[in-house]
C-alpha cells in the first residue's frame, strides 16, 4: 500500500494565493486603530485551511479588549462570526495575541478591534491565505500505516473467506472440496477488487497531488521581460505570463507597477521603476542609465480584489545610449523614477551589528540602526542628516517618508516594504472601502480596467503620514524582521530637495 495514498488529506487540499513579497511570508502593519497606535503582525499558516497567529502591540495604557476577525475579500464583515479575543502575552502590558482560522484560499481583511477608555478603533491587514509547503509523512508512521493496512487487507480476506465458506455450513460439518474451491475463488476475487480499489485510491490521489503542486501550491509568478533600443533610449517591455489571476491591477502609491531591477551577481545597480500599462499582459518602461548586464526583476501589483503579487524576471540589458536628444514619441519616464549605481556586494564588509552610515549624494549620510538577527520583531531604523551633520528634512515619496527593498544576496528573499509595513497600502484601501459599501464584491477577470476608483496619493498622504508624537523629521523605521538567517542588501529611499536618494547597507543576518 502507498505511502503517499494514505498521506492526510487535508494536506492536499491547500489552495493557492500569492505574496507580494518572495521568502517573507509575514506581515507587518504599523499605524492606528482609531486613535490608537498599534503595530501588527500576521504569521499565516503554511497550509490552508489553517490557523495564523497575530500579535498587536497597542501603544497606548487606556485599552481594555483587543479582538481580530479575518474576512474573504468578497464576504464582508456583515454575517461573519464573531472576533477572536486576543489574550494579554503573560510578561506584557500591552503585547496581545490570537490564532485566527483562514479557511478558504483568497486575500483576507483582518480587522483589528481595540476598545479602551477612547472608544473603539478599527484597523484593517491586508494577508493573503496560501499554500506554502506540502508536508510529507513521517516515516515511522507512513511504516505504521502500512502495516495496518496489510492487516486490514488480510483480515477482510479471512472474513470473507469464512463467510462463503464455514459460515453456511451446519454445526460440526467438514466443507468438501468444491465447498472450498468456491470460497478460495470468492476470497480471490475479493482480493483483486481490493487491489483494484487500492490501485484507484493511488491513482487518484497521485492526481490530486500533481493538482496541488501545479496549480494550488504557491509559485513565484513568472513574466517575460525583452530590452530594445529604440527613439534614442533603452526600453524594458514587460509581459505576464501567468494569467490564473487575471483581475484587474489597481493602483497603489499612484502606480499600476513598482518594479525594481537588481544587477546580478554583485547587487551593484538598483532601480525603482514605475512601468506604464500597455494592456492587461503588457508594460513598458524607459530604462535610466543602468550599466549593461544581466538583471532580476521585480514587479509588484495589486488585483482588484486586494490579492498582491510579485511577478519575476530575469533579463540582459544592453549598454546604455548615448543619445540624450529628444525624439518624437520618446517614451517619458515617470517623475518618480530613481536608480542607484554603487559598489558590489562584498561578504567582507557586512555590518556586524550596532550602527552603519552610508554615503548619500550632495553631502547628505544615512546611518542604520537595528536587530541583526532572523526572526527577530524589531525595526530597521534609518537616520538621515546633511553635510554639517544636521537632521535632513524628508519630504513624502509617494505617499510615505521613505520605501526600502530587502533582498538576501542569493535572491531567496525580496521585500518590498514602508514605515507603515509590508501591506499593500492598495489592498488596505480596497477592503476600507469594501467595509463602507464603496467597492464591489463581484468582479469580472475579463475586466482590462478597475471598476473601482481608489483615493489618491494626495488624498491619502495625510493618513499615511501620521507618525507618534515625538518621532524625528529624519528618523524613518520599517516594521520588519528578516525572515531567513544570511547575507543581505537594503536599499532605502528617502526624499530631500525634490531629489530621491538612495543609500545601501549590507548585513549578515545571524539565527535569532
Amino acid at each position: 500500500m502507498s505511502k503517499r495514498f494514505l498521506i492526510v488529506l487535508a494536506l492536499a487540499l491547500c489552495p493557492l494565493a500569492a505574496f507580494a513579497h518572495i521568502g517573507s511570508p509575514n506581515v507587518f502593519y504599523q499605524g492606528y486603530a482609531g486613535p490608537y497606535p498599534v503595530r501588527v503582525t500576521v504569521r499565516p499558516p503554511p497550509v490552508i485551511p489553517g490557523r495564523a497567529e497575530i500579535s498587536v502591540r497597542v501603544e497606548s495604557p487606556a485599552v481594555r479588549k483587543v479582538a481580530a476577525l479575518p474576512v474573504v475579500w468578497n464576504a464582508g464583515r456583515k454575517g461573519a462570526p464573531p472576533p477572536d479575543e486576543a489574550r494579554l502575552v503573560r510578561g506584557e502590558r500591552n503585547l496581545y495575541s490570537a490564532e485566527l482560522w483562514l479557511m478558504v484560499p483568497a486575500a483576507h481583511s483582518v480587522y483589528v478591534d481595540v476598545t479602551g477608555d477612547l472608544g473603539t478603533g478599527t484597523a484593517i491587514v491586508p494577508v493573503n491565505a496560501i499554500a506554502t509547503r506540502r508536508l510529507g509523512m513521517d516515516p515511522i508512521l507512513g511504516a505504521v500505516l502500512a502495516l495496518l493496512g496489510a492487516f486490514l487487507f488480510f483480515l477482510l480476506l479471512t472474513i470473507v473467506q469464512a463467510a462463503v465458506g464455514e459460515s453456511v455450513l451446519p454445526p460440526g460439518a467438514t466443507p468438501v472440496i468444491n465447498e472450498r474451491r468456491h470460497a478460495a475463488l470468492i476470497t480471490a476475487l475479493t482480493a483483486v477488487l481490493l487491489l483494484v480499489l487500492i490501485w484507484g485510491g493511488r491513482k487518484w490521489w497521485e492526481a490530486e497531488d500533481a493538482n496541488f503542486r501545479n496549480n494550488r501550491l504557491y509559485h513565484p509568478a513568472f513574466m517575460k521581460a525583452e530590452a530594445r533600443a529604440e527613439g534614442g533610449q533603452r526600453i524594458l517591455r514587460l509581459t505576464r505570463q501567468d494569467m490564473r489571476n487575471a483581475y484587474p491591477i489597481v493602483p497603489d502609491h499612484g502606480k499600476v507597477m513598482h518594479l525594481f531591477l537588481v544587477r546580478e551577481p554583485g547587487l551593484d545597480a538598483f532601480a525603482h521603476l514605475h512601468p506604464m500599462k500597455l494592456s492587461k499582459e503588457a508594460f513598458e518602461v524607459p530604462l535610466p542609465q543602468l550599466p549593461a548586464g544581466k538583471y532580476r526583476a521585480y514587479a509588484d501589483v495589486t488585483y482588484e480584489s486586494g490579492y498582491a503579487d510579485t511577478l519575476t524576471a530575469e533579463v540582459e540589458l544592453p549598454d546604455p545610449t548615448t543619445n540624450t536628444n529628444a525624439v518624437e514619441g520618446r517614451l517619458a519616464p515617470d517623475p518618480d523614477d530613481s536608480w542607484q549605481v554603487g559598489p558590489a556586494f562584498k561578504a567582507g564588509t557586512v555590518a556586524a551589528g550596532g550602527e552603519e552610515t552610508t554615503a548619500l549624494t550632495h553631502g547628505y549620510t544615512m546611518t542604520w540602526r537595528g536587530s541583526l538577527r532572523s526572526r527577530t520583531k524589531s525595526d530597521l531604523r534609518f537616520v538621515v542628516r546633511d553635510a554639517a551633520g544636521e537632521p535632513a528634512r524628508l519630504e513624502p515619496y509617494m505617499g510615505m517618508l521613505a520605501h526600502a527593498a530587502v533582498r538576501r544576496v542569493d535572491g531567496a528573499v525580496f521585500a518590498h516594504i514602508h514605515p507603515a509595513g509590508t501591506i499593500s497600502m492598495a489592498s488596505q484601501q480596497l477592503f476600507a472601502l469594501r467595509a463602507e459599501g464603496k467597492a464591489p464584491v463581484n468582479i469580472s477577470q475579463q475586466a482590462d480596467e478597475p471598476v473601482c476608483k481608489l483615493p489618491s496619493v494626495a488624498e491619502s498622504e495625510a493618513v499615511w503620514l501620521k507618525r507618534s508624537a515625538g518621532a524625528a523629521e529624519n528618523d524613518v523605521s520599517f516594521p520588519y524582521e528578516f525572515p531567513q538567517p544570511g547575507l543581505y542588501r537594503i536599499w532605502v529611499q528617502v526624499r530631500i530637495n525634490g531629489q530621491v536618494l538612495t543609500g545601501a547597507f549590507d548585513a549578515l543576518i545571524t539565527a535569532s
